[in-house]
């Protein structure tokens, strides 16, 4: 295949993370980690997150942080994005509900 249509099918599949679809299931794991929630706040979350926090950067996989690691990242890079604070709630309900559990130890 020639270099110009393999960077084209690059381009057009992505290499980027699978950000998880909102499904009830979402809403079940963010209730045991102590996130209140439902259906559109999750939609509203990861839409945000497809959306806005890519503008600034490649999406990072929101396994690569934990529960404990999103809150004070949503706030800082919130912040930093002039994100409202009801927008930033349903950025981090997503993230809550997506991230790495915490490891035990």
């Amino acid at each position: 295949m020639p270099r110009r249509l393999i960077l084209l099918s690059v381009m057009l599949t992505g290499c980027g993370p699978v950000i998880p679809p909102v499904t009830p299931d979402l809403v079940t794991t963010a209730t045991a980690r102590g996130v209140i929630t439902d259906l559109p706040q999750l939609e509203r979350g990861r839409s945000l997150y497809t959306t806005r926090c890519n503008t600034c950067h490649a999406l990072h996989d929101p396994l690569e942080k934990t529960v404990a690691q999103w809150p004070a990242l949503v706030e800082i890079m919130g912040a930093r994005a002039y994100l409202p604070e009801p927008h930033r709630r349903d950025l981090l309900a997503f993230l809550m509900a997506t991230g790495a559990p915490l490891s035990p130890r």
